[in-house]
Parts: structure tokens; C-alpha cells; sequence
């Protein structure tokens, strides 16, 4: 049986959130193909190599060059260049017909990438920002862009959530829908890559995770590295650049140009305080292993201030704006939240997704 993942390269998140599905799909003993960009794509080279059959290089979306800015992302933007990005979807999918006519796949998977799909072969959407509260626009967008996924809907066989029905990680991105009928989704539960590494001493105080998509991530090192002076303690960062790898150490922190599946788990598992972005995939990874965190929401990006603030009312994680983080302080109140518990993990989303995509 072949299957296709069609990953969205918009940072790192949704190729690392794939990565237990198309291990279990390869360990199925499935013919594995994957379609990428940019970073996402050599990260999942360098995670699965030969073990997936062929990787193509399909450009998404031009979101990050025209809406990410320096500072923050601008909706208004967004909202502009809207038929523009439809119009993108539309081009993808020409694109796709012709690989899809060449290898016929039997199954594809698309993560965020509306204009992978085939009306004849059994098709998923993995998304989780199905209702979206837009700043200044916050009723009208929540019902704009359920109905975009609503359009979307006959496309695929199911939307696949990776959420949970109760005890949300996402809240109402994910639940209370005005048009999706309960048989037009699923809900996976949490997906991550990290995998808890048991008996390992916290012995790492401060765990800085610096990712997200350009000029953005760049910004958010640059506000880290001028403050972890004043901060005591064994410090780790890792930059979040596969492209080139590299590791220093200065004094008391050791950086790290990027970190694969194995040690950003044991990173994370060693940390006392994990120091991170709001992204979702994120918040799953902190819920795989129970870790606290200290969470800095993307300026101008809704999903993850929503986030932020959802999980600050939950009283899961504390969040600081990235202009307004004040270290230690910041750092001192964080550890105070115990962060996201939850028991079931990713092992029972992966079951969850195997049975739904192989159910005849």
C-alpha cells in the first residue's frame, strides 16, 4: 500500500507532529512518500532517509513572505492576499494531479495543505485551527474559517483533529462548530514526537526552544541571547536551523543549531523550565511528557496568542509577550503552573489514526 504525507512547511511544527504517523505507517510496513519544503523538508530527511521512498519538493504557500513581518503578522494582510493564497491551493493541486496520476497512491494525508487531496482516493486533512479569532475580527472569523473547512469538507474522507473531545488543548479551534457535522471529523488526541525519557535527572534549569517560521525566529533568538546573561544556572538552546548543524558552549549555556527527535527529547525531559513559543505542536510536545513552560506567543499570530492566554486561564502555563519579557521574573512566576496533565499520549493517537485510515 503506498500513502503520501503532503506536510505544510510553515515552521517546523507539522512536520514534527507526522513524524510517529508515518513511523507507524513504515513500521506497517507501508510505502511511505512525502511532499515538503524548506526546513521542514530537510528535517524529515534527516529523520526518515531512505526508509520513505521519494520525497517531492512542492512549494505551499507564500504566507510567510507577504503576512510574517519583523514584528508581528498582519491579519490585514492575510485577509488582502486571501484570493491570492486560494488561488495557491488551486495551483497545488494541478501540481499534485500529475505526481498523483504518476505513483497512485493509495492513501493521502495532508497536513494543512488544502490542495493535496484526490476526489477518487480516500483522502484526510490534518488540522486543528478550524475556528480562528481573528483580532478585530473575532465573531465574523471564527464562522469565516469553519466555513472554509467546511468547503473543504467533500474534498476529504475525514478532517482528522488532533485534539482531544474534552480537556482541549486547543479550546474553540477546535470545538463548538456552527457547520461541520460530527461524521466530517475525528479527533486524534495529541501527537508528538517527543517521547518521555524516564530516570533522567532535571539537571538542565532553563531549556530555551527557539523556532517559527522567518524573520520571526530570528527576532526571538535575538531577544534570548540579550537576556540569558541574567539568568543563573545550566542553560540549553537550541536554535531551531537544521540546515547547518552546529554546538557551542558559553559559560554556562550551550546552544545547539538544531536538535533531532532523541535529544530534543532528552533536552526536554532534563529541563526544569522549558522556554518556548504558544505553536500548538508545541503545547503537545509540553503535554507529552507533563513539562512546565514559560510560553512567548508569536506577536500578531492569533493562533498562538489565543493559546497563550487559553492556557494562562486554564491554569496550565504563564506567557509573557516577547517585547514586555522581563527575566528572572518572568521565569519565577512560570514555574509556579505545573503545566497540561493529561494520560493519554501520543502511542493512542497513532492507534487511533492507523485504525481510521486502513477501516475498509
Amino acid at each position: 500500500m503506498k500513502i503520501i504525507f503532503a506536510i505544510n512547511s510553515n515552521g517546523l511544527g507539522h512536520a514534527t507532529r507526522c513524524i510517529p504517523l508515518i513511523s507507524e505507517c513504515i513500521k506497517k510496513g507501508m510505502k511511505v512518500y512525502i511532499i515538503s519544503n524548506y526546513r521542514a523538508m530537510d528535517f524529515l530527511k534527516d529523520e526518515f532517509k531512505n526508509t520513505v521512498e521519494k520525497y517531492f519538493i512542492l512549494p505551499d504557500y507564500s504566507f510567510s513572505k507577504k503576512v510574517f513581518g519583523k514584528k508581528k503578522v498582519s491579519v490585514e494582510k492575510f485577509l488582502m492576499y486571501l484570493p491570492m493564497y486560494l488561488n495557491e491551493f488551486r495551483n497545488e493541486h494541478k501540481k499534485f494531479k500529475k505526481i498523483q496520476k504518476k505513483y497512485t497512491f493509495d492513501i493521502i494525508i495532508s497536513d494543512a495543505r488544502p490542495g493535496i487531496y484526490d476526489s477518487e482516493v480516500p483522502s484526510y486533512l490534518i488540522n486543528h485551527h478550524i475556528k480562528i479569532p481573528l483580532q478585530g475580527f473575532l465573531k465574523s472569523s471564527k464562522y469565516i474559517t469553519e466555513f472554509a473547512f467546511f468547503a473543504l469538507k467533500n474534498k476529504y474522507k475525514k478532517i482528522l483533529i488532533p485534539d482531544f473531545e474534552t480537556n482541549s488543548l486547543a479550546g474553540e479551534y477546535t470545538h463548538d462548530f456552527n457547520y461541520l457535522n460530527e461524521e466530517d471529523y475525528e479527533y486524534l488526541g495529541l501527537i508528538s514526537m517527543i517521547n518521555k525519557k524516564q530516570n533522567k535527572k532535571k539537571d538542565i534549569d532553563y531549556f530555551f526552544s527557539i523556532s517559527g517560521p522567518e524573520p520571526q525566529r530570528t527576532v526571538f533568538e535575538k531577544k534570548i541571547m540579550t537576556n540569558i546573561k541574567k539568568i543563573q544556572g545550566k542553560i540549553v538552546i537550541t536554535l531551531g536551523k537544521p540546515e547547518k548543524y552546529f554546538k557551542k558552549k558559553e559559560g554556562n549555556v550551550e546552544i545547539y543549531s538544531f536538535l533531532d527527535k532523541k535529544k530534543q527529547s532528552e533536552m526536554m525531559s532534563r529541563a526544569k523550565l522549558v522556554i518556548t513559543r504558544s505553536g500548538y505542536t508545541t503545547l503537545m510536545d509540553l503535554a507529552q511528557i507533563g513539562q512546565k513552560a514559560l510560553l512567548i506567543p508569536t506577536k500578531g499570530q492569533p493562533e498562538q496568542e489565543y493559546l497563550a492566554k487559553y492556557h494562562l486561564k486554564q491554569g496550565n502555563y504563564y506567557f509573557s509577550e516577547l517585547d514586555d519579557l522581563n527575566i528572572p521574573k518572568d521565569l519565577e512566576i512560570a514555574e509556579r503552573f505545573l503545566g497540561y496533565k493529561t494520560k493519554k499520549k501520543t502511542k493512542d493517537a497513532t492507534k487511533k489514526f492507523m485504525d481510521i485510515i486502513l477501516k475498509k
